[in-house]
């Protein structure tokens, strides 16, 4: 049973990272239709390659966000459909789980911010 639980939650948490590629990719599409049609207000004032290094850290936050949503929905919808003595988890642990992946976000992104390739 571990290992379907396992298969299953990783198989959601791929299609999240998916759906987060999908929707990056819909952004960007949207972004050049409109830098095409002559829309450089849209550009806010960045040069080409300052687009090129905001474009991986829109990608990553898509992606993490994504993978994010498909491992959280992979682990609900295991517990609801496959467990019969579902535990509810205390609000007190989901909010420290929030603030600490919270943090880590911010760590990433200010890592991401300051380094230069």
């Amino acid at each position: 049973m571990e290992t379907r639980r396992v298969i299953y939650i990783t198989i959601f948490t791929i299609l999240g990272a998916l759906l987060g590629f999908v929707f990056h990719l819909l952004l960007e599409l949207a972004m050049l239709a409109a830098i095409e049609r002559k829309m450089h207000f849209l550009t806010m004032g960045l040069t080409a390659s300052e687009w090129d290094y905001a474009r991986y850290g829109v990608f990553l936050f898509w992606f993490l966000g994504g993978t994010l949503f498909g491992y959280v929905q992979g682990t609900y919808w295991w517990n609801y459909l496959y467990s019969h003595d579902v535990v509810v988890e205390p609000r007190t642990a989901k909010r420290k789980r929030a603030v600490i992946f919270g943090i880590l976000v911010i760590i990433i992104g200010l890592w991401y911010l300051t380094w230069r390739p």
